[in-house]
């Protein structure tokens, strides 16, 4: 059972949101948000304490009053009263979202061995801070790039040693 208040997904006529109701102030939003004033009414969800004892009642209210809206119009509701609130996206929304992109949050990916991007999409970091901007990785190390490097370093060979594996096709 959760304590954390009627928080959670929420299916509307034609998409999901997600709603962060914890505070009274917020419920008080809420019910103006979907024109509910039995929210405030019912004994049930007087109160913090009570809401989080009758989460799952509170739950099903909510979910009953949005499935009467569409999602656009839930969250217009919604952000208008500063419910908070967010659309659940499909990973191609999310990717052809250029605000993702222009924030960095989605990066062409980046290999190596193919000198640049590749067909594909990498995660940038999520977090912006201000007065800078993390640097880009050039990404995997390529098979082998530093075979080298380990081979002198951490199995002790020399150049000769090397060169006789390489000529004997050993690496």
């Amino acid at each position: 059972m959760s304590r954390s208040g009627p928080t959670g997904l929420y299916e509307t006529k034609d998409g999901d949101l997600s709603l962060t109701v914890t505070s009274d102030e917020q419920w008080g939003r809420l019910s103006r948000a979907l024109d509910a004033p039995n929210l405030l009414e019912n004994p049930l969800f007087s109160d913090y304490v009570a809401r989080t004892t009758n989460v799952e009642a509170a739950r099903q209210e909510i979910q009953r009053l949005l499935g009467e809206f569409s999602l656009d119009d839930a969250l217009e509701r919604l952000e208008e009263f500063d419910v908070p609130c967010a659309p659940v996206r499909t990973a191609e929304q999310v990717m052809n979202d250029q605000h993702f992109w222009d924030r960095g949050s989605l990066l062409p990916m980046l290999n190596a061995a193919m000198g640049g991007p590749v067909e594909g999409v990498a995660s940038g970091f999520p977090v912006k801070f201000s007065g800078g901007e993390l640097p880009i990785l050039p990404g995997a190390p390529t098979l082998g790039m530093h075979n080298k490097e380990i081979f002198e370093k951490f199995l002790g060979l020399s150049e000769e040693d090397l060169k006789k594996l390489a000529e004997e096709n050993v690496i």
